[in-house]
């Protein structure tokens, strides 16, 4: 009988690679049929090894005070509402919406025992901003680390950029910080980020303290 089809790498369910066939190449080399097994073939490569890596800039900022910034509400009927144990499902909804044109990718490759045990950590908190009463964004905070707080995710979700959302969100989350009394508010972004977040946390009072260029898979 012929030979079985050769399998892709990933799924395009849980990689954004099959794409993005111009950013990246997908080794997929089967084993050679019978009638060719004399012909050489290069050795099998793992799925880091057949990728083009993406050449990434990462900011990491940091705020040691308070600022005395006020905002704002630029509209009506804005709740931020904190979402204790958030069920997986839902998280990975806002993690998808706000992350997926910024090639957000830490969390998708966590299986869903990882992150619910993540998510069930009293230490770390989701805060859910809504707009009119539908998600609109979120923030989530690390504070495993004594007298840290680390902003690990922060964004909006398409339809509400260019509102002045963000600012005051923002905002809201730096006052919802230092309320805990920490001695350090942390974070970093890179340049797969929106092309406005940088400036937008410098703005908020966070200075750079550590700039480095990794190389990631898309």
């Amino acid at each position: 009988p012929p030979p079985p089809p050769p399998q892709p790498l990933f799924s395009t369910e849980e990689s954004p690679i099959c794409t993005r066939p111009t950013r990246s190449s997908i080794n997929t080399l089967s084993q050679p049929p019978q009638s060719c097994k004399n012909v050489a073939y290069p050795p099998p490569q793992s799925g880091l090894e057949s990728l083009e890596l993406l050449e990434v800039t990462v900011y990491h900022l940091e705020m040691l005070a308070h600022p005395q910034r006020t905002v704002p509400a630029p509209r009506d009927f804005l709740t931020v509402m904190h979402a204790p144990s958030t069920p997986v499902r839902y998280y990975r909804f806002l993690y998808d919406s706000v992350g997926e044109d910024y090639n957000w990718l830490s969390r998708r490759k966590l299986s869903d025992e990882q992150l619910a045990t993540i998510l069930q950590s009293p230490e770390n908190e989701v805060h859910v901003l809504h707009v009119d009463g539908s998600p609109a964004g979120f923030a989530e905070l690390n504070r495993r680390q004594p007298d840290e707080v680390e902003l690990v995710q922060f964004g909006l979700m398409p339809e509400f950029i260019g509102q002045g959302l963000g600012t005051w969100f923002l905002q809201w989350t730096i006052d919802q910080v230092w309320s805990y009394r920490p001695k350090r508010f942390w974070l970093h972004t890179c340049s797969l980020d929106h092309s406005a977040a940088l400036s937008t946390y410098q703005k908020a009072g966070f200075t750079l303290f550590k700039e480095e260029t990794i190389q990631r898979e898309p």
